[in-house]
C-alpha cells in the first residue's frame, strides 16, 4: 500500500480539505488578475499583473494562514517504503540528510513564526501540492499494474507549470531584493518552498520506484525537478545579495551541497539506466 493509504481517515480529510480550500483561493486570485488586466490601458507583463494583485487580493491572507497552520503540503516521509526507494543509486544517505534539513528548515519557521504572504510563493505552494496529489494518484494506478500513460502525462504538465512559477519567482528576486518585502520572500523560500518542494522529490521517487527499480520517466522528472530547485538554492544566497540590500545566514547551504549532488548523481545515471516501468 502506497503512503498516502497508509494515512487515516481524518488526515486524509484534513489534507482534502486543506488543498481544496487553497485551490479556491488561487483560482480566484487568477480571476482577479485577469480583472486587473482588462483595466489597464496597455497589456502588463505577468509580473506586473502579479504584483498588482499581490498588494490587493482579499483572500491572500486567508491563504497566507492556511500554509501558515497547515504541514500537509510537506510531506516530509522516512517510512519503510521511502527509504527502500531511497537506495536506488546508492543516495539512502543523501536523501536522508535532505529530508533531516527542510525539517530543520521547518523547525526554523516555526520558531520564528514565519508566515506565507508574497503571491509568488502562495501560487508555487498550490501548484506543488497539486503535484503530490497526482504522484498519490499515479503511484497506485502503477502499483495496482493499471495504464499509467495518462497520469504521466499529467505529471509532465503539472512540473513545467512548477517550472514556469519558480522562473519566476526567480526572475522577481531581483526586482523585489531592493523593497522591503524582499527579506520576507528569503523566509518564505526557507521556510516553505524548500521544504515542499523536499517532499516533492520524495513523491515524484515513490509514485515511479516499482520492483526495485526506478522509471526512466521518474529519473527524468526528478533530475527536471532537482534542477530547477537547486537553481533557486543557488540564487537565494547571500553570496549572490550585495550586503547593502539584505544580509541573511546562509541556512541553505546543506541543502544547495546534496541538491546538487543528487542531480549530478540521477542526471549520470539517466543516459546509463536500462530497465525501468515507465515511458
Amino acid at each position: 500500500m502506497g503512503w498516502m493509504g497508509r494515512k487515516n481517515d481524518q488526515e486524509a480529510m484534513s489534507d482534502i480539505e486543506v488543498q481544496s480550500e487553497c485551490r479556491a483561493i488561487i483560482e480566484n486570485g487568477d480571476r482577479q488578475a485577469e480583472n486587473v488586466t482588462e483595466q489597464l490601458p496597455e497589456e502588463p507583463n505577468e509580473m506586473e499583473v502579479m504584483q498588482i494583485v499581490e498588494e490587493s487580493q482579499d483572500g491572500r491572507d486567508e491563504l497566507a494562514d492556511i500554509f501558515s497552520d497547515s504541514e500537509s503540503h510537506y510531506i516530509l516521509l522516512h517510512d519503510e517504503y521511502f527509504l527502500e526507494a531511497s537506495r536506488v543509486f546508492e543516495q539512502e544517505k543523501n536523501w536522508s540528510a535532505l529530508v533531516s534539513e527542510a525539517r530543520d528548515l521547518i523547525n526554523d519557521a516555526k520558531t520564528q513564526r514565519i508566515g506565507v504572504f508574497n503571491h509568488f510563493t502562495i501560487r508555487l505552494l498550490g501548484s506543488i501540492s497539486d503535484a503530490k496529489d497526482i504522484y498519490s494518484e499515479s503511484m497506485g494506478r502503477r502499483q495496482d499494474r493499471e495504464d499509467d500513460a495518462e497520469i504521466t502525462g499529467k505529471e509532465d504538465e503539472i512540473i513545467q507549470i512548477i517550472s514556469d512559477r519558480l522562473s519566476l519567482l526567480m526572475k522577481s528576486k531581483m526586482e523585489l531584493a531592493s523593497r522591503e518585502n524582499f527579506p520576507s520572500l528569503v523566509d518564505e523560500i526557507h521556510g516553505y518552498i524548500l521544504p515542499a518542494a523536499i517532499g516533492l522529490l520524495q513523491s515524484c521517487l515513490m509514485a515511479h520506484f516499482l520492483d526495485g527499480c526506478l522509471s526512466t520517466k521518474g529519473t527524468e522528472q526528478l533530475v527536471l525537478m532537482l534542477a530547477c530547485f537547486s537553481e533557486l538554492c543557488e540564487l537565494i544566497s547571500p553570496s549572490e545579495i550585495p550586503l547593502a540590500i539584505f544580509h541573511f545566514p546562509d541556512r541553505l547551504k546543506t541543502v544547495r551541497i546534496l541538491l546538487r549532488f543528487l542531480l549530478y548523481v540521477f542526471r549520470t545515471n539517466q543516459g546509463n539506466q536500462t530497465t525501468g516501468n515507465g515511458s
